[in-house]
């Protein structure tokens, strides 16, 4: 390869075999048949899903793709054909970026992040980023889930890491992910708390006007004014993925916080309103049996980074 600098975009696939060096010390045998098999396997699957092997590190390997959908078929029968006999203990980690070919190296942050990814990751698995997420969400064959988002050394975006889910391969926890990163948990809890003092602000400016118009009715016709009521329902959610219900929960509960602190407001125990969660109960029988003059319902539907609440 000529010294000329090339830039490209690229599928960059990190692989590594998971606590080689104890295997080494257990016995040199059998690790290096197990390396002897992941080099094999590698390579004629790299090939078969047109990529190419950059760098091997010994007991693991850089790959680059053109096609992101190769990149993680390639490694899904990776894992696939290391949990048969000789059994390789893999992690990979997959991210999409730009890269700079130079002799018979490659450099870019994408390749920091899929090392990020592939040192997080375990054995039997494979972890990527949105980026590569977003070009394989379409395809009926490969299925993903997500685990968070997550802060990686020297990389200033939080990113948020998928995993394969297809039949075989092993999903980690993902309040126990290993390696270089740091799970970012109050990014989300934000995210709710500011929907819920968004939408409490439209309730109390509604309530209190509510509140002012049935006073002076009732005062007009030497009547006490009645402090008003309100039942939340829980939330709908338009939008699949155990994350997603947790931001839906999570909406519904900071609301009804918020709201159960104003003084001139009778809101109803989450408890009790749970019940109605997909409910067909008309919205006035739901009102008698809480004894509630108001009810408030909505929807909540997320896609990627966008957030829609709709409430009534």
């Amino acid at each position: 390869m000529s010294n000329k600098q090339e830039r490209k975009l690229a599928a960059i696939l990190f692989a590594d075999i998971v606590g080689y060096t104890a295997l080494m010390q257990r016995g040199e045998s059998k690790a290096m048949s197990i390396l002897s098999r992941f080099n094999e396997v590698t390579k004629d699957r790299v090939s078969q899903h047109r990529g190419e092997v950059i760098k091997t590190y010994g007991d693991g390997s850089l790959i680059l793709f053109d096609s992101t959908i190769d990149a993680v078929n390639c490694a899904h029968e990776m894992q696939l054909a290391f949990m048969e006999e000789t059994v390789v203990p893999l992690r990979i980690g997959i991210h999409v970026g730009e890269v700079i070919r130079k002799d018979n190296d490659v450099f870019g942050n994408g390749v920091n992040i899929a090392a990020r990814l592939e040192s997080m990751g375990v054995a039997g698995g494979v972890l990527m980023s949105s980026y590569v997420q977003k070009r394989i969400k379409n395809q009926e064959g490969l299925r993903t889930q997500l685990l968070g988002q997550f802060d990686f050394k020297n990389v200033e975006e939080p990113i948020e890491v998928y995993a394969l889910t297809n039949e075989g391969m092993i999903v980690p926890d993902k309040n126990k992910l290993p390696g270089k990163s740091k799970r970012i948990l109050s990014t989300r809890l934000i995210t709710i708390s500011i929907l819920a003092l968004l939408l409490l602000a439209s309730l109390v400016f509604w309530l209190r006007n509510s509140t002012q118009t049935e006073h002076t009715e009732e005062t007009s016709i030497g009547q006490e004014s009645r402090i008003s009521s309100l039942a939340v329902l829980p939330f709908t959610n338009m939008s699949s993925g155990e994350e997603n219900q947790y931001f839906c929960d999570g909406l519904h509960d900071d609301l009804l916080t918020h709201l159960s602190q104003m003084g001139n407001t009778k809101v109803i125990s989450r408890t009790s309103v749970l019940r109605y969660r997909d409910t067909e109960i008309p919205i006035p029988e739901i009102a008698s049996q809480l004894g509630v003059t108001h009810i408030l319902e909505g929807s909540f539907r997320r896609a990627d980074n966008q957030i829609r609440v709709n409430v009534q």
